[in-house]
């Protein structure tokens, strides 16, 4: 991959820079922020930078043991410098960030560095996260090597020691934003470090605003692009964003080139509209692919010849303090601005006034901070890299922007408090002046049993007289209007759909002279009849062998599983939308996801598709259709796509709303013989050749369940290789009767049973999920209680804690007490009825005060019929 500009445009751009500060940049410096820039010091950045570099090697799996030498002595120093900051006064919470992965064929412990200053508006709905991070890691010409030197003085202890430095400046001062400061690991063998702490966080549901990624910052030799020559500058720095060019990253970018005009104007930043340099890549993507906002921002003169070597990448003449000790203000501004900014706003819409002479833009009042001075309506022709102007429009609700007629024009939003503190734009929205009416978006045709419900988002024209209704039955063209002339509302019922027949629509929009726009994006759908029998969806990943098949082997055996079960067959991957319409003829689906989730390098692998067919099978659920549904790690694929068991499941979640698994647990090792049968099921077994060797008849990852809803019965029980464990006997299959479906979950997959065992299963299933009189099969007796997984946790506002009771007025205690066994707060004591419940934590104790930041734990005890169960669970409260 190449620059997406030339390198003449990157001239173009260095000199416009040099000239003319960003459109953007706010006409006040903050006093705070200021403040802390004076006091960002050269020598301690070079000084944080000789300590890493002094280590010899911070590869990702060197020496950890060591108190001189390798990443183990990196990261502690890394943590201790944080904690002396925390020592002088500094407001940081500093921790490590634990993950046990295989890198480098090396399978072991491995820690992030974090520090993090809680915003005043912590814990609150208003708190927002800013992250700045560099990679901790180092290598040298072989990425795997940990025992030769590799001093990664500029790739990356330069970007560690800006975050080090920000974190020693900032933390002696107040901001209403929290401000996170990391050390990754990782990085050069895949951005692993970055991706786990992106994953955790999209899993604690932080409130991340942005990152800021820097890695190598100091060099002030070399050359700015591939095809051109070496030079020396002290004042370019680069900053790049992924596309596209209206997305917020384009949009955190020049921000920050904003922010570094207005108070470092000598350091000249270049906005560079690449996600990074050619072939190279960094830490901000992790945050990019998990879908927070992220940009990198560097040194613009980069000594490729002196990266990963065992001796080029040391301190010397190449790199710059003073050059450094810039980009690192650079950054502090940036956050420190963004941290005491109010919110980006959203909601804004564009739209031609009517005539093609202006565009109307509107934007709903979302943000509530009580100090906001004014609106600023950012302005930028397409394909320009920053804003072409940026209106302060006051505090109103609507702008309309006068133009030339047919131009093409994106708009932004911010908005600026009384400090003129500006809110990052969220992201712009194209205005496109035409003297046609826009063409109407978001069409979407939702079916039922009798017609197919319309629905499309509205047109702000000014002129707009209405909408007509088109309709083919074939995708792409031969539309014929349905409406029978002008609609005024958004909305449409095809009353006239005809059964069994895949129908495609369009709308368009005309304004009082009659003008149509082109035809809206295409919607497909067909009537929920619920009549054809049985569909059989193999959504199977291929393999290799009799025990991961390919689909032809897959095929055959299911072929033979289903003989004398009338039904239709659909191989589905995961290339393309399943919608309702692909189920809704059907009275029943089985659906076989019979992979089960692996490990790439020790990340999580999901296999199943089905989680992403899950809103179609809710909907075909909801409209009266049945499903038996057989997964391998099905709790983990389907609604946490990642290998960790026990799951505790509830309200919101597939297997629990419509299969009734309310703790899925797993035997990750072989010792699943087959499936006690209960009532009109018989039991199953496996089918040796269709077994690997070494599971010695068993199958591996089989699933049990420890708890069920009250409405679930179950048909088959673990057969386990082992009589007196835990789970032998176990539900390993639930079977639901809701209102209007019946559903079934297998916890284990059917390829691998013996074949006239799962035409057995399958029969007796079709028979009891088609006929509405037929029983479900019922295995008698109480579950037992059931204390779930607390979430979100680690927490900060407020956790969730989920539970079950097997009978009415079994008493339940809970109560959250400290690490020295005090308790703090007693959640409950009552007798309550059978089934789950559900109440949250605010992290508060009995005296209405918040406990300190730290462990706890919740303990459950749960008495019924004379006996008591106890559970505990580990909660961590973060500041």
């Amino acid at each position: 991959m190449r620059f997406l500009v030339p390198a003449t445009a990157l001239v173009l751009s260095v000199a416009a820079g040099s000239a003319l500060a960003s459109p953007l940049s706010p006409a006040q410096l903050d006093a705070q922020v200021t403040q802390c820039l004076a006091e960002v010091n050269a020598d301690s950045l070079f000084s944080y930078i000789g300590a890493l570099q002094g280590f010899g090697t911070r590869h990702t799996v060197s020496d950890t043991t060591s108190t001189t030498f390798g990443i183990g002595a990196a990261r502690r120093w890394v943590h201790d410098k944080f904690l002396e900051f925390q020592s002088q006064g500094g407001n940081l919470v500093v921790s490590y960030e634990d993950f046990t992965l295989t890198i480098s064929g090396v399978n072991r412990l491995h820690r992030n560095v974090v520090a993090e200053i809680p915003g005043t508006a912590a814990g609150t709905a208003e708190e927002r996260i800013y992250v700045i991070g560099g990679h901790l890691d180092s290598r040298n010409e072989d990425v795997d090597d940990p025992l030769g030197t590799a001093f990664g003085a500029d790739d990356d202890a330069s970007g560690v020691s800006c975050a080090i430095e920000l974190a020693r400046v900032m933390s002696t001062k107040s901001w209403p934003m929290t401000l996170r400061f990391v050390a990754f690991v990782g990085e050069e063998q895949g951005l692993i470090g970055s991706d786990w702490h992106a994953a955790r966080a999209v899993d604690r549901g932080d409130p991340i605003a942005a990152m800021l990624n820097n890695d190598t910052m100091a060099s002030i030799i070399g050359a700015p692009h591939p095809d051109s020559t070496a030079m020396t500058d002290t004042t370019l720095a680069r900053v790049f964003a992924s596309p596209p060019e209206e997305g917020p990253h384009r949009q955190f970018q020049r921000h920050l080139k904003s922010l570094g005009d207005a108070y470092v104007p000598i350091q000249q930043v270049v906005m560079i509209p690449a996600v990074d340099r050619p072939t190279r890549g960094g830490d901000h993507e992790s945050f990019v692919s998990k879908g927070f906002t992220a940009i990198r921002y560097m040194e613009y003169l980069e000594e490729v010849d002196r990266q990963h070597t065992t001796d080029g990448d040391t301190l010397g003449a190449h790199l710059d303090r003073n050059y450094i000790r810039r980009n690192a203000q650079v950054d502090l501004a940036t956050l420190g601005s963004l941290a005491l900014s109010p919110a980006s706003p959203t909601g804004l819409a564009v739209a031609d006034i009517g005539d093609s002479s202006g565009f109307r833009l509107t934007w709903p009042s979302t943000n509530t901070e009580p100090d906001l001075s004014g609106y600023l309506v950012t302005i930028r022709t397409p394909g320009a890299l920053d804003y072409d102007q940026v209106i302060d429009v006051g505090l109103v609700n609507e702008y309309v922007y006068a133009s030339a007629a047919a131009e093409s024009l994106y708009f932004g939003l911010s908005v600026r408090n009384t400090g003129d503190h500006r809110a990052l734009v969220a992201r712009e929205v194209l205005g496109v002046l035409s003297t046609l009416p826009g063409a109407p978006d978001g069409l979407v045709a939702a079916p039922d049993g009798d017609s197919v419900a319309l629905t499309w988002n509205p047109r702000a024209e000014a002129d707009l007289a209405g909408y007509r209704v088109w309709r083919s039955t074939t995708s792409g063209g031969g539309y014929a209007e349905i409406s029978g002339g002008l609609v005024t509302s958004t909305t449409f019922d095809d009353v006239t759909a005809p059964a069994h027949t895949r129908l495609y629509y369009v709308v368009t929009a005309e304004d009082v002279a009659a003008n149509a726009s082109p035809f809206s994006e295409e919607a497909g759908a067909r009537l929920v009849t619920l009549d054809s029998g049985v569909l059989f969806v193999d959504e199977t990943k291929p393999g290799q062998s009799a025990w991961f098949p390919n689909d032809a082997l897959a095929d055959s055996v299911y072929a033979e599983m289903l003989a004398g079960i009338p039904h239709d067959v659909l191989d589905w991957d995961a290339d393309g939308p399943f919608t309702l319409s692909d189920l809704g003829i059907y009275s029943t689906v089985i659906w076989a996801s019979d992979d089960f989730n692996g490990q790439f390098q020790g990340y999580p692998l999901v296999t199943q598709y089905v989680k992403d067919a899950q809103d179609a099978l809710r909907a075909y659920l909801d409209a009266g259709g049945n499903v038996l549904l057989a997964a391998w790690e099905g709790a983990a694929g389907i609604d946490y796509p990642d290998d960790q068991y026990p799951r505790a499941l509830g309200p919101g979640d597939f297997l629990y709303d419509y299969f009734g698994v309310e703790t899925a647990e797993q035997k990750r090792e072989a010792a699943f013989e087959g499936g006690h049968g209960a009532g009109a099921f018989a039991d199953v077994f496996l089918e040796p050749t269709r077994l690997r060797p070494q599971w010695n008849g068993t199958l591996i990852r089989a699933e049990y369940f420890s708890a069920l809803r009250p409405e679930a019965t179950v048909p088959f029980t673990f057969r386990s290789s082992d009589p007196d464990s835990a789970y032998d006997f176990a539900p390993c299959a639930s079977a639901v009767i809701g209102t209007p479906w019946r559903s079934m979950y297998l916890g284990f997959p059917l390829y691998h049973l013996a074949t006239a065992d799962a035409q057995a299963l399958l029969g007796t299933a079709v028979t009891f999920l088609e006929n509405e009189g037929t029983d479900a099969p019922v295995i008698g007796g109480a579950r037992g209680f059931a204390l779930g997984v607390v979430r979100p946790n680690p927490f900060r506002g407020e956790t969730e804690i989920r539970w079950s009771v097997p009978t009415d007025r079994a008493r339940v205690r809970l109560d959250v007490y400290d690490v020295a066994g005090r308790r703090v707060r007693a959640l409950l004591d009552d007798r309550l009825a059978a089934g789950p419940h559900a109440m949250s934590w605010d992290g508060r104790n009995d005296d209405g005060h918040r406990v300190a930041a730290g462990v706890y734990f919740l303990r459950m005890r749960g008495e019924d019929a004379g006996m008591e169960t106890r559970f505990s669970r580990k909660i961590v409260r973060l500041q």
